[in-house]
Parts: structure tokens; sequence; C-alpha cells
């Protein structure tokens, strides 16, 4: 049998241990809720109910109190005015009456909706204002009560300076609101496609040969849409992580057939090998995924080709004992071609 340690030997194998806890609640986020959010959005954002508004109003509450309780409040006078102007000149892009205020008041200070003067900047796309706030020592990190950074606010009103503002000062690129969106879904979401172009170029140079890219954690996921979107921007179908696994080799270990079309179409290898000689035929075919093994054949996979064990995909199908296997007419084992054969293995 392949080594576990080829592509890893659960579900979540296929992610490296050492990456975030945030890029996981991404993967399930994919697999949850990509429902052709891009088209559908407005339309899930209609039917919600009163019930479930309330159910996750107490929980942002909640959750927002725990996170937020050693931020300070904006400091206010009698009537508010000095809360309002403080969080009005940040929005205006008025830095100097900005800096006299912030003598009075904490850089971090949070206004109702727990949103920070960098939250109100980023979302208005006052770019001196972002800048100033970071040299003093703003956070980027802190999420309002609808779970947003600065950087998701950003994202989300298309504000590419703002964006790049944010992503030079390190703003993390995973982080989930409370829909589990991260900054990148919000700007495919509102068709901002420069900023998805500008967030996907900063990963590949944040995480380049360290981790799974983001393609690869929605093919894993089968998120069709966003794969969809990820290929249509530009992203290398052939993009290899550690290991050279590429995205075609996550879609066969996690049998998401609906992608195998979609990455081939968009000029995805069928006989790429990792480090391990493994092919997307191999892994299918060891793990018992037929429905992938069927449609890589399709596509004329090689049965033949051997990993560093000097195993096929009709050796590790054989060996696992339960797979069905159509092989098409023209498949030809070790030079001869025998014709359509279809292999019951019990």
């Amino acid at each position: 049998m392949i080594r576990p340690q080829c592509w890893g030997g659960t579900a979540t194998g296929m992610i490296r241990p050492h990456i975030g806890d945030a890029r996981r609640q991404l993967v399930g986020y994919l697999l949850e809720k990509d429902k052709d959010w891009i088209e559908k959005s407005k339309e899930q954002h209609t039917v919600k109910t009163d019930i479930p508004r309330q159910i996750k109003r107490k929980r942002v509450i909640k959750e927002k109190v725990k996170e937020t309780q050693s931020l300070p409040a904006a400091k206010t006078k009698k009537d508010h005015s000095d809360t309002i102007s403080i969080f009005g000149a940040a929005a205006k892009g008025d830095l100097s009456n900005l800096e006299k205020m912030l003598k009075e008041n904490d850089i971090n200070a949070v206004n109702a909706s727990y949103e920070t003067l960098l939250h109100i900047a980023a979302a208005n796309g006052q770019i001196a204002v972002m800048e100033y706030l970071i040299k003093k020592g703003a956070k980027l990190e802190v999420k309002d009560s609808q779970g947003k950074t600065p950087l998701h606010r950003a994202a989300e009103k298309g504000h590419d300076d703002a964006v790049k503002v944010l992503l030079q000062a390190g703003a993390y690129i995973y982080s989930l609101d409370e829909a589990a969106k991260t900054p990148l879904h919000l700007a495919a979401q509102n068709h901002h496609s420069h900023i998805l172009n500008r967030i996907l170029k900063e990963e590949a140079k944040r995480y380049r040969n360290q981790h799974n890219t983001a393609l690869h954690l929605a093919v894993q996921a089968g998120a069709v849409s966003i794969t969809s979107q990820l290929l249509s921007k530009g992203m290398n179908a052939n993009i290899a992580s550690q290991g050279d696994q590429t995205p075609l080799h996550i879609a066969a270990f996690h049998n998401k057939e609906a992608l195998v079309d979609i990455l081939i179409n968009a000029g995805a290898k069928i006989n790429a090998v990792t480090k391990e000689l493994v092919t997307p035929l191999h892994i299918a075919s060891q793990r018992g995924n037929a429905d992938v093994a069927q449609k890589l054949l399709q596509h004329k996979a090689n049965v033949n080709v051997k990993d560093k064990q000097s195993k096929t995909p009709l050796h590790l199908a054989t060996e696992l004992g339960d797979l069905s296997l159509h092989v098409p007419q023209d498949t030809v084992f070790g030079g001869h071609s025998p014709g359509a054969v279809i292999i019951h293995l019990c």
C-alpha cells in the first residue's frame, strides 16, 4: 500500500499540521457554505428569520464582549460629541483633527459596533489616516460585531490601496468573520477582482513552498464556485504544495469528481507526480474513490505508471479489493490494448 506520508492518512491529513486553525476553519466554511455564494448571497441574506438573527446576535455579543473586553471605549463628553467626531474624522480623512482628539482617546478605542478607528478608515479608503494609525500602534486584527477585521472591511468595499496598506503591515489573510468568510471571499463575493488578485499575489508571496494554497483548500472542500473563481483569476492549476501535490491530487484524495474536469480544462496535468511518483489516479485507486478514478481514466490517465514502490494504479486497486474500475477501450496495458474492460474486485 502507498505510504501515508505520500499524501496523509486521513481527510485532514492533506493539510499539514503547522497550518493554523483559521485555515482549518476556512476548509469547514467551504464545505458548508459553497452554494453558489457569489450568485446567491443576496438571496441567502433575505431568507434569514428573526429567530436565527436573535440567536446569532446573542452569540456575537457574548463572543465580542470577551474578545474586546480589553479594548477601551472612546471617551465621551456629555453629548457624546467627541465619540462621533473622532470616528467621523477617521471616516472623512480629517487627520489633523483626529491627531488632536487622539490625545484624549486610545488609538484602539471601539464604538458601539466594536469598530476601531482603523476599521472606519479602511472601510472608507482613507489611506493617510490608516498609515498614521498603524504607525501609532493600531491593532490590525481587532474584530467588529460582525467578526470583521479592517482587512475584511477594505476588501469588501473594494478599496485596493487600503488593502495594500493592511497587507504590507502584515494583516492576516485568513481571518474569518461571523459568516466564516475571509477577506478573499468578500472580495470575490462583491466582484472586486482587483482586490482578489492582490490578495492572491500576497498569499503566493507569503506562503510559497510552505502551505497548501487557497486553490488546494477550495478543491479539498469541493468548492466548485471558489475553485472556478481562483482559476479564472489566473491561479496555476498545477501549483504544488509540499510534497509536490497538485490540486488534482487533492481532488483525487477527497473524491471531488466535479472538480476534475474544471482543473483539467484549466491546464492541470493528468499524470502529475508527487515526490513519491504518485499520480492522481494512484491516489483515487488506492482510496477506492471510483468516481474520480473513472473521470481520470476518461481523460486518458496512465494506468501503467509506477510509483516509488513500483506499483501502478491497477496494483493499488487490486490491493484495495473493492473498487469497480471501468477501463476505456483504448487503454494500453504493457503494450497491449485489451478493449473495454470492467474490473470488479471483490
